[in-house]
């Protein structure tokens, strides 16, 4: 596989974290204390609010399950990581390095020791970022919360609650605030990809900001006592 294709790998799983970082706002506005839900009046329309506030938690469910274990190798992170090989890491490593290759034919020798120096460094920085990347993806993946994901997203959502237990052992179940876990493990995870493999930064605190300053200028001008 090339090295490009790699990078369009990454900026997929990268767009499709931005995706949930969108939902990520609203659900934290209409699931959370302080949030739209104290601004519902004791009536049957709670009851709605309740289904929304549960459809909403479980997109973001299946969306974050998409970005981790996806059969669809395409945009999750499964597909990028079986794909970062070893003559991935020193192309990337190259590529780094050359990122501080004199821009002229005739540079100075101090010059050229100085940006021979930078590039080296560059070179580590990208290393460090994928073994990085690549050690949070592992740890994740046999850690209980996420476990408690996966299987939220199969009963849940994908079973509609309804598969039968066939006396199971007891296994812990999905905690409110595991998908907040999840979302920051993938930020973690997709900032140090971008910055070894693509060779350059992704704020997704930028994102957060936009995303939330939308989602707190359409709740907060609905008005939940006058609607027929």
């Amino acid at each position: 596989m090339d090295y490009e294709a790699l990078e369009v790998r990454i900026k997929a799983a990268t767009g499709l974290l931005d995706e949930i970082l969108q939902v990520a706002e609203t659900h934290r506005l209409i699931f959370y204390k302080g949030g739209v839900a104290t601004h519902i009046p004791k009536s049957y329309g709670a009851h709605a609010f309740h289904t929304l506030q549960r459809t909403n938690l479980n997109y973001l469910i299946v969306r974050l399950c998409a970005l981790w274990d996806s059969r669809d190798d395409t945009i999750g992170l499964k597909g990028v990581f079986v794909r970062i090989t070893p003559e991935i890491i020193t192309e990337a490593k190259q590529r780094a390095e050359a990122a501080y290759a004199p821009p002229g034919p005739n540079p100075s020798a101090n010059e050229q020791n100085c940006r021979q120096r930078l590039g080296l460094e560059n070179a580590d920085r990208a290393e460090l970022a994928i073994q990085q990347a690549t050690d949070r993806f592992k740890v994740v993946k046999i850690d209980e919360r996420f476990a408690t994901i996966q299987r939220m997203r199969h009963k849940a959502v994908a079973h509609a609650g309804f598969e039968p237990r066939r006396n199971k052992p007891s296994r812990p179940s999905f905690i409110l605030g595991d998908e907040e876990w999840l979302i920051e493990q993938s930020i973690y995870v997709l900032q140090r990809l971008y910055a070894g493999i693509n060779g350059t930064s992704y704020s997704f605190e930028d994102s957060r900001l936009i995303y939330r300053r939308q989602a707190k200028g359409f709740w907060s001008n609905l008005d939940f006592s006058n609607v027929e």
